[in-house]
């Protein structure tokens, strides 16, 4: 990030990310407040980024329920931001909320067929 984009749109949220109640979603709802201000954003096809991978499906169910809430709390920091994008943030919150029943509905053998079809909703 330049200087003058941190400048312009302050820094990170301290209550959203990895370590907080939030779990997530510091670097989304930085990127929302920057393009509402009107800045570009790019990506770096060079750059490495590291994942640590989940060997068990409780890891894997935990890492994802975590993004969930990180996205969810990133949004909710949104509407109270700019409360004239509440429409689009609702709409946002119930596809989060799909997606989260249709999550746990994946680790459910009899339910599978029905999230698959959920999710391409």
């Amino acid at each position: 990030m330049r200087r003058r984009l941190i400048a312009r749109v302050g820094l990170f949220d301290a209550a959203l990310g990895a370590g907080t109640s939030a779990s997530g979603g510091e670097e989304l709802e930085y990127f929302f407040r920057a393009l509402r201000l009107g800045a570009l954003l790019a990506r770096e096809p060079r750059a490495v980024v590291r994942h640590e991978h989940r060997r068990e499906l409780r890891e894997v169910e935990n890492q994802i329920e975590g993004w969930s809430r990180g996205f969810a709390c990133a949004i909710a920091r949104s509407v109270l931001a700019f409360p004239e994008e509440q429409m689009s943030q609702r709409m946002m919150m119930g596809r989060i909320a799909l997606l989260h029943h249709v999550r746990r509905a994946l680790f459910r053998p009899g339910l599978r067929r029905l999230a698959r079809r959920a999710a391409e909703w």
